[in-house]
């Protein structure tokens, strides 16, 4: 059996991965959720055997996946950040751009009941001195995260083995959120 994938991302990002996955698990049977809600529908439509031969795989998307349902399935579920391990939570790119940081990047882990404490997979960075606003920094984040997807989708479409790590970064920075975000974005 090949096995089941739910992409927890937006319906374009889920097209283009998806077709990307099938390239290499033609028989994978690829499910979509976008919300909280739609995944645990996807989730308890599945079979408890179902289940067992299925992996999670977040991409750039603000849903935290519940605790039952990481419970639910068997081997580590995945999330593709839009920051580096230097900028766990939300809202990152504001936060690096307040920071005047000079480097960037995005990060592939497991993930965990707690947000951004999974062990790092992958990361990729690049630089963001030239960018004038968050947008900018989000943009180019977004694009390495889609550059991160594939040459990850291989593994990824494996689901019945779990993801070596390839690097030994660790999560370093404070989690910070949306309303600190915001009062950034105001007091500027």
């Amino acid at each position: 059996m090949t096995g089941n994938l739910i992409l927890l991302t937006g319906e374009v990002e889920a097209q283009h991965f998806s077709a990307l996955l099938k390239t290499y698990q033609p028989d994978l049977n690829i499910l979509q959720a976008a919300t909280k809600e739609e995944l645990r529908d996807v989730v308890d439509g599945l079979s408890d055997e179902e289940l067992s031969h299925t992996r999670l795989v977040a991409f750039c998307i603000n849903v935290i996946v519940p605790r039952d349902i990481l419970k639910k399935l068997p081997g580590p579920s995945y999330n593709f950040h839009p920051g580096p391990p230097s900028y766990p939570g939300s809202h990152s790119a504001i936060f690096a751009y307040h920071d005047r940081a000079y480097d960037y990047g995005v990060t592939f882990h497991e993930m965990t009941e707690k947000v951004d404490e999974g062990d790092i997979i992958s990361i990729q960075n690049f630089g963001i001195a030239s960018c004038d606003n968050p947008a900018e920094i989000e943009v180019r984040a977004f694009t390495n995260l889609a550059k991160l997807f594939d040459e990850m989708a291989e593994d990824i479409a494996n689901v019945s083995t779990p993801i070596k790590r390839r690097t030994t970064a660790e999560w370093s920075g404070e989690k910070r959120g949306e309303a600190e975000a915001l009062a950034l974005m105001e007091a500027e």
